[in-house]
């Protein structure tokens, strides 16, 4: 049987190297954790643009992400960059991951388009430690620029999935597993200081105003002058317009 396996693998992957990019693109969102890196190797040379996108967005072979990322013009939009920072495959690792040199790392951070940020610190498998690092502005993001770190805190709290549930929820066993809870809680721990933290600004509200107080339609705990929501000037609800004051004199 392991022969068999062994020689059907090898009539595939010459199907796949021979197949159009389109097929390629769709085999690889499916399979690509199944095929060997001579494979990758062999659809990388074929020096198309459909398949270069496919494999920096599903391939788990470092090197070729390594290569697709250095080698991709931003002129492209920057998408073929992109897809590498986004691949799952990509383990996350003090300053940044697996596939990049120390040397490369901070010239990526430093020179990072908005897109490429995001598509970054939203990443699921950035680790707790990196993400943490992203909200106190230490570690790998103590260098980043005032406007990418703010961009890097706000696509991360608003997009990396990881931060909207508990850490048992995105374990495949669904138990605590030590490390890796500690490294979770520290990432859920720094974004609540931020947030804490954070001045009471329209940029850092996105464009949001805050809404103080409670109305005569909410809880009783809301009807105070701490209680804050959020909301854009534009949006309507009936439980704005008309709020509960009480005259303490």
């Amino acid at each position: 049987m392991e022969n068999n396996a062994t020689y059907n693998a090898l009539i595939e992957a010459k199907r796949l190297v021979l197949s159009s990019p389109e097929y390629v693109y769709d085999y690889l969102e499916k399979h690509a954790k199944e095929l060997p890196s001579e494979v990758f190797d062999a659809l990388f040379k074929r020096n198309n643009e459909l398949i270069k996108l496919g494999l920096a967005k599903f391939c788990n072979d470092y090197e070729i992400l390594r290569k697709l990322f250095i080698e991709s013009e931003k002129e492209d939009g920057g998408a073929i960059r992109c897809a590498v920072l986004s691949n799952p495959y990509c383990e996350f690792r003090g300053l940044l991951f697996e596939p990049f040199k120390d040397d490369e790392k901070k010239s990526i951070l430093e020179h990072a388009t908005s897109p490429e940020l995001q598509a970054l610190v939203t990443n699921k498998s950035i680790n707790g430690s990196s993400l943490a690092d992203i909200f106190k502005r230490t570690g790998w993001a103590e260098n980043l620029a005032d406007e990418q770190w703010f961009l890097s805190c706000i696509y991360a709290l608003l997009g990396n999935p990881n931060l909207d549930q508990d850490y048992k929820s995105i374990t495949p066993t669904g138990y605590s597993e030590g490390w890796e809870d500690y490294e979770h809680n520290k990432a859920l721990e720094a974004a609540w200081q931020l947030l804490e933290n954070a001045p009471l600004t329209d940029k850092w509200a996105i464009n949001q105003k805050v809404l103080r107080g409670g109305s005569f339609a909410t809880p009783s705990s809301q009807i105070r002058n701490s209680y804050r929501n959020y909301f854009k000037p534009y949006e309507r609800i009936p439980f704005s317009g008309f709020r509960c004051v009480r005259d303490l004199l």
